[in-house]
C-alpha cells in the first residue's frame, strides 16, 4: 500500500482513496468504523490494519455470497497480509482471531520453570 510503517497519515488515506477534501476522509473512516487517532494536535493517522481490513471488508461479504464454501480460500488470494486476513475475517465472524505466539520461552532452571507454569496457567 503507502508505507510500511504501520501507519497511514490522514494525507495518505485522502491519496489512496483519490478524495479531495479531508472532510470526505473523516466521514469514510467513520462509516467504515476506522479509529483515528493524534500524531501531534495538526496531525492525525490511522493503524494500517485497521484502514486495509474496511478495504477488503466489503469484498470478504461479496465473496461469501458468490463462494458460500470457498470463500476464505478466495480472500487469501487477495489479502498479502496475514494480519489484515484475520482481522477482516474477526470482523465477518464477530469472534475474535486466533493470536499464536512466534516466540518460545526456554526456562534456564527449575526457578524459571515454575515462574513460566505458574503465567501460562
Amino acid at each position: 500500500m503507502i508505507n510500511n510503517k504501520g501507519i497511514f497519515t490522514l494525507n495518505e488515506v485522502k491519496e489512496y482513496l483519490q478524495f479531495k477534501k479531508n472532510e470526505t476522509v473523516f466521514e469514510w473512516l467513520s462509516n467504515n468504523q476506522v479509529p483515528v487517532f493524534e500524531k501531534s494536535k495538526k496531525s492525525k493517522m490511522v493503524y494500517k490494519v485497521d484502514f486495509e481490513t474496511a478495504i477488503f471488508l466489503p469484498l470478504a461479504k461479496s465473496l461469501i455470497k458468490q463462494y458460500p464454501n470457498t470463500w476464505k480460500d478466495y480472500l487469501m488470494l487477495y489479502i498479502e497480509d496475514i494480519k489484515v486476513y484475520n482481522m477482516v475475517l474477526t470482523k465477518i465472524n464477530d469472534t475474535p482471531c486466533k493470536i499464536e505466539t512466534t516466540t518460545k520461552i526456554k526456562p534456564r532452571n527449575i526457578k524459571e520453570e515454575k515462574l513460566l507454569s505458574r503465567l501460562l496457567s
